[in-house]
C-alpha cells in the first residue's frame, strides 16, 4: 500500500477515535458527577493530548507512513467533526430558543 494513503487513513482513523472518546469521556464525566467540572474536562483534554503525542512520536519512527500526511489528515478531519457538532449544536439550540419564545 501506497505510503501516503497509509498514513492518510491512520490520521482518519486517529482523529475519529479521538474524537469520540472524547464525546464519551466528557459526557460520562457529567452523567457520573452530575456537574461539569473544569479540572476533570481539562485533565482529560491532557491525557489525551498525551496518548496522542506518544502515538504520533510512535508513527515519526515508522517509515511505512508518511508522517506528514497522517498529520495532516489528522488535523483536517479533526477539525471537520468540530465544526459538524458545532453545527449540530448550534441547530439544536435554535429550535430550543424558537420553542420557549412560541410558547
Amino acid at each position: 500500500m501506497n505510503a501516503s494513503v497509509l498514513g492518510g487513513m491512520i490520521g482518519i482513523l486517529l482523529a475519529l477515535l479521538d474524537f469520540f472518546g472524547s464525546i464519551l469521556y466528557s459526557s460520562r464525566i457529567t452523567m457520573v458527577s452530575k456537574v461539569t467540572s473544569v479540572a476533570l474536562t481539562l485533565g482529560g483534554f491532557i491525557g489525551r493530548l498525551g496518548i496522542l503525542s506518544l502515538i504520533f512520536y510512535a508513527l515519526s519512527q515508522w517509515k511505512a507512513i508518511h508522517f506528514q500526511i497522517t498529520l495532516l489528515s489528522f488535523a483536517l478531519c479533526f477539525t471537520l467533526c468540530l465544526v459538524l457538532k458545532t453545527a449540530f449544536f448550534y441547530r439544536k439550540l435554535k429550535s430550543v430558543q424558537r420553542k420557549s419564545l412560541m410558547g
